[in-house]
């Protein structure tokens, strides 16, 4: 997650972002998402609708899937249960480094 406002306590801030935007609802924007291939990082990072939630995709998770639907779903799935289980797993604030 990349937040975009600077907020006290950024792990609040990025669940609250997760709950309130995560979850996909049949028939919204929250559906949509698009697939950008980095081979930097060996996977894809996969965005939707709300700025700043992203999701990388590893090539071991695609199952040897490579089309950008099957990708995109994987990291769309990978959103939802994280709107759902919220478990902040790193948080790191750059701006505390300028």
């Amino acid at each position: 997650m990349m937040l975009l406002e600077r907020t006290k306590n950024v792990k609040e801030q990025a669940e609250k972002i997760l709950r309130e935007h995560g979850l996909v609802v049949p028939g919204t924007p929250s559906e949509d998402f698009e697939v950008t291939r980095i081979p930097e990082i060996k996977g894809w990072v996969v965005t939707g609708d709300y700025p700043g939630i992203m999701m990388y995709v590893s090539n071991e998770e695609t199952g040897g899937k490579r089309s950008d639907f099957d990708i995109g779903m994987i990291g769309r799935s990978k959103r939802e249960r994280d709107s759902k289980e919220l478990e902040v797993v790193h948080v790191e604030d750059k701006s505390e480094h300028d």
